[in-house]
């Protein structure tokens, strides 16, 4: 404990310095793709301001972690904006813990990636600087809802980043499949706004606040919920579904295939997720109304089960990522009506790098097709191994719970039912046993592995 004294004595908090810095040096490189439009700065320099921002940016937000390793979660309240009369004043505050830091990690390091990937992948066309004033803007907006905790300040956040996508999105004006796909975005995202908009009225109407954390207080302090508050968690539920690309409004994310392959890593992986970083929270509210929770966990299976069928019929590999977005959203919004909202934060931080990657590195993908077309087919474990795979899986997940619940005091059912799955896996893929030697005729191994080393040395 005197070390972590000494650690915090010898790093005090600066908080309210780096929540602000993300969106403001996203900003001057949005700022530097402006001049490099107005041919005011060259294209190459404003690439460099853009990368030296989106890299400052993950600079801050690693500090921030480490920061949040010896401090205690802090509210920095700021000035007030503006009043929304009878309804309260709207005030600039950020929010800072573990929740945020994470995401707030994980928006800018994937900035940072797409911004680095996209000097190469947009090198030679002529929108270069429109793109790098609407990416580093969109980043701008990602980061500031992430870090506010003021309500109303995310509400313009949630619009800001909805247009500057939507600028993204018709960065060609002459594809005209990109822009009726962005234009059904553009109305799904003012439908999600104007729900968003009227759960915030209500809740801080009925709260006495519009800062997240007061609100969210005041609601766990109620012996009887009034029925705004279930109004409120109706419609954030629904902004949440309308934001994720859920059954029926899942059309526009299935076309938006015309953009570039670095703004789908960017939809894919840091927007289409915020719906269920708004749930996660406003938890507290969520759960207060079991309408909002049975219609999340409806609409999440529902889209999750019939996108995921779909997903197996797509030739196109973008194509096949996008309903691949739409299941996992949906397993995702199941899991927060489910009250999973840890499960569910986990879900949104692997799905995000997950996704980022896939799409960032689909290009390669027709290269690993081909690969494996010439490989023969890979044998299937025997029943034998499945068996003895299911039963130690069976064993450890009985000794874990032996032995975890009395040394720690915790549920490890849910720990260690992801275990079994992962230790059932790892013994069936270790089933098929590699023989290095040669066979009776003289063959090499026929093992996946080796036949892949040698079709990469031919």
């Amino acid at each position: 404990m005197s070390a972590v004294v000494q650690l915090e004595q010898l790093m005090p908090s600066q908080n309210p310095l780096l929540l602000c810095a993300a969106p403001i040096v996203y900003l001057v490189g949005g700022f530097a793709g402006r001049l490099a439009a107005a041919r005011r700065l060259p294209v190459h320099a404003g690439w460099g301001v853009a990368r030296v921002a989106s890299f400052a940016a993950l600079l801050f937000a690693l500090v921030c972690s480490v920061d949040r390793t010896f401090h205690a979660p802090l509210i920095v309240c700021g000035p007030v904006l503006f009043s929304v009369g009878a309804f309260g004043s709207c005030r600039l505050s950020f929010r800072f813990d573990t929740v945020e830091t994470l995401m707030l990690l994980l928006v800018t390091f994937l900035g940072w990636v797409i911004v680095s990937y996209s000097r190469a992948y947009m090198a030679g066309d002529p929108r270069q600087p429109s793109y790098i004033a609407r990416l580093m803007h969109t980043l701008a907006a990602v980061t500031l809802l992430v870090v506010t905790n003021s309500l109303i300040v995310f509400l313009l956040a949630w619009i800001l980043t909805g247009f500057a996508l939507h600028g993204l999105l018709t960065l060609y004006p002459t594809r005209q499949a990109a822009v009726i796909a962005a234009h059904k975005k553009f109305l799904a995202s003012r439908l999600g706004d104007l729900t968003l908009l009227g759960g915030v009225l209500l809740l801080g109407s009925q709260t006495g606040s519009f800062q997240s954390d007061e609100a969210v207080d005041s609601v766990s302090k109620l012996h009887t919920v009034p029925r705004s508050i279930h109004v409120a968690a109706f419609l954030l539920a629904v902004s949440a579904i309308i934001k994720c690309a859920q059954l029926p409004l899942h059309g526009w994310l299935i076309q938006v295939m015309e953009a570039p392959t670095p703004v789908s890593a960017l939809l894919h992986a840091g927007v289409v997720n915020l719906g269920g970083f708004m749930l996660i929270r406003l938890a507290t509210v969520i759960n207060t109304t079991p309408a909002a929770q049975a219609l999340l966990v409806a609409v999440g299976c529902l889209t999750a089960v019939i996108c995921s069928l779909v997903m197996t019929t797509r030739i196109s590999i973008k194509v096949n990522l996008a309903w691949s977005t739409c299941a996992q959203m949906g397993f995702m919004l199941m899991e927060c009506g489910l009250g999973l909202y840890a499960l569910a934060f986990l879900h949104l931080l692997a799905h995000s790098l997950y996704k980022a990657h896939a799409f960032l590195g689909s290009g390669g993908t027709v290269n690993e097709v081909k690969m494996k077309s010439l490989m023969p087919a890979m044998r299937a474990p025997k029943l034998p191994a499945l068996l003895v795979s299911c039963m130690c899986g069976l064993i450890v997940a009985a000794l874990g719970e032996l032995i975890w619940r009395p040394i720690f005091g915790m549920d490890a059912t849910a720990v260690f039912c992801i275990m079994l799955v992962g230790f059932a896996v790892s013994v069936i893929l270790g089933a098929v046993p590699c023989d290095t030697q040669r066979g009776r005729r003289g063959d090499p191994c026929d093992h996946w592995c080796c036949r892949r080393r040698r079709l990469l040395r031919l």
